[in-house]
């Protein structure tokens, strides 16, 4: 009897289903995101903290590789690339980096291209296995319900499930910059968790055209990135930095949105960027 328990509950652990959500209010086109089902336990345990971010797992994602009038733009690789690049400066290991492009066809840099949220996730499983934090980094489209990767507008549900299964027990940085992004935080918002996002839930934000270099929002965080402390203060002083675009430039401010969680806070003021 207990053999058959013990044989039971290792079949639960590997056990890990893939549900089919909806995605009203998607962008037209686009398929449905199927949503992480996070076990009942973790995984996996997470590896010790250690100093810096040696050890910690990356996924950076172009999610579009369009303008907002529907016209190729290098906008959002541009980001994805710098983006990477940056964090590669500080630590980050290349090992545990992955570079999702939703490009047909992108540049050797990506680890994946044509990508789409199973990409996604599929990455971020596979570096965060035996990590000491996660840091996942969309840039792209959104519209108030979903953010979009590829061929899928992705929820705040289905980013809460992927990181509940693949980064459980470890501290997390998620930062969504798109349009209405600000709808993440709510769902995302955990004590060991640090949510940044482009705007508000209910404003756009800018810098998507075809040609444009960066959106407003990756732009700032490059611009700020080698003059601040820690991710916290990263994040602050980019939207001031937005804030400041828009006020010359006649636009309606976008609101760049942050929460910190009690856990997190403490680790990432123990991890300078520099």
């Amino acid at each position: 009897m207990v053999r058959g328990k013990t044989m039971i509950r290792h079949i639960m652990l590997l056990i890990a289903a893939f549900v089919l959500a909806a995605c009203a209010g998607a962008p037209p086109g686009q398929r449905q995101a199927a949503a992480v089902s996070a076990p009942a336990v973790a995984v996996q345990d997470p590896a010790p903290l250690g100093t810096g971010y040696q050890n910690w797992a990356s996924v950076i994602v172009a999610g579009d590789w369009r303008s907002g009038a529907s016209e190729p733009t290098e906008t959002f690789d541009n980001a994805r690339r710098a983006i990477a690049s940056k964090l590669a400066g500080i630590g980050f290991p290349a090992a545990r980096m992955r570079q999702i492009s939703s490009r047909p066809r992108a540049d050797a840099t990506a680890d994946a291209t044509g990508a789409d949220f199973h990409d996604m996730a599929a990455a971020l499983k596979t570096v965060a296995r035996g990590s000491a934090g996660c840091l996942l980094y969309v840039t792209s489209h959104g519209n108030d319900e979903v953010v979009l990767v590829g061929r899928h507008g992705v929820r705040p549900d289905h980013v809460a499930d992927l990181l509940d299964v693949a980064c459980a027990g470890r501290p997390k940085i998620v930062v969504i910059s798109a349009c209405y992004s600000g709808i993440f935080v709510r769902r995302l918002a955990a004590p060991d968790t640090m949510v940044m996002t482009a705007a508000r839930p209910d404003r756009p934000s800018f810098g998507c055209g075809v040609d444009s270099k960066y959106p407003y929002f990756d732009q700032c965080v490059l611009q700020e990135f080698d003059r601040a402390r820690d991710f916290p203060a990263l994040a602050r002083a980019a939207a001031v930095c937005v804030d400041r675009r828009e006020k010359v430039e006649g636009m309606r401010s976008s609101g760049p949105q942050l929460s910190v969680g009690a856990e997190i806070d403490g680790i990432l003021h123990a991890r300078p960027l520099h």
